[in-house]
This record gives C-alpha cells, structure tokens and sequence, in this order.
C-alpha cells in the first residue's frame, strides 16, 4: 500500500477528510489545534511559526495535516533519522474527530510514506502518563520498550 492509497482511503472512507501535506499557512491552525489537545507546545523554541515553517520546508512531505473541508482537524509529523528509522510526532485529532480512526489513517499513512523511503522501523515517543496514545500506538503494533529520554535544551524554552 502507498501513500496515496492511504491518503485516498481517509478522503473517501471519512465524509470528505481529506490527508496532505501541512503547509506553512497551516501553522496557526496546526499550533492551536496542538494546544487545543495538549500537547507539548514551545512558542518560543522550536515550535516558533519561523521554526516550524523552516521544519515544513525540510519534511520531504513527511508533515501531515487532514482537513474536514477547510479546518485543520487532525496532524503527524513525521522524520527520518537518516539510519532508517522514521518518528512520528505530534498526532493529534480535534477533539470534534477524535474516535472515528483519523488517528489511525494518519499514522497509517505516515508509516506508507516512511516504508516508500525505505525506513526499516517506526517509532513513537509517547509520554508514559499518555495511556489513550500508548494504547493506540501498541493497537497498530507498536511495541513498548523501557527507554528513558533524556533531552537537554540549548536555550530556555526550545
């Protein structure tokens, strides 16, 4: 299966939504949609309308966002780490869509994508407090393993 296929199944299988590429007008939706769900947000840091529109043009189209007609209900970006292995981030669905699979197509269609760049593995950096994430992800046949992430930020707020 490819992207495309992924991408048509969720425009036609969802009432009209509609999964493609974010763009960087899609940014003031995408970081309220973010806050609306409570993710991790750094206005001030890497998630800076500059930053994430630096992000979008380096995604190789890996940045997705579904819309039901013109809202932004529903995000995955996703990276390659160059050995392989794609990331997905920031899932989110607005909480109008949530429950109705866009979770599910837009992690589907990010792992198509991934596999059409010859990605290997899959991941997900999931907090553990985030029991509906974890459960989807491992539903998909992600498996859990006990890694501890450590970050160290540059600045304050990045």
């Amino acid at each position: 299966m490819t992207a495309a296929d992924v991408s048509s199944d969720a425009a036609a299988g969802d009432g009209g939504i509609v999964i493609r590429p974010l763009r960087a007008a899609d940014i003031p939706a995408a970081t309220d949609l973010w806050q609306r769900c409570g993710l991790p947000y750094s206005p001030a840091g890497r998630d800076t309308p500059a930053a994430l529109a630096a992000q979008i043009e380096t995604a190789d189209g890996l940045f997705l966002a579904a819309f039901a007609g013109e809202r932004l209900i529903g995000t995955a970006l996703g990276t390659i780490d160059g050995r392989q292995k794609g990331w997905i981030n920031r899932v989110s669905v607005d909480p109008d869509y949530q429950r109705q699979g866009l979770a599910i197509a837009l992690i589907r269609h990010t792992e198509a994508m991934f596999a059409e760049r010859g990605c290997l593995i899959s991941s997900a950096l999931i907090e553990a407090h985030n029991a509906p994430s974890l459960a989807l992800f491992q539903k998909l046949g992600f498996d859990r393993t006990d890694v501890v992430y450590l970050r160290k930020p540059t600045r304050p707020g990045a």
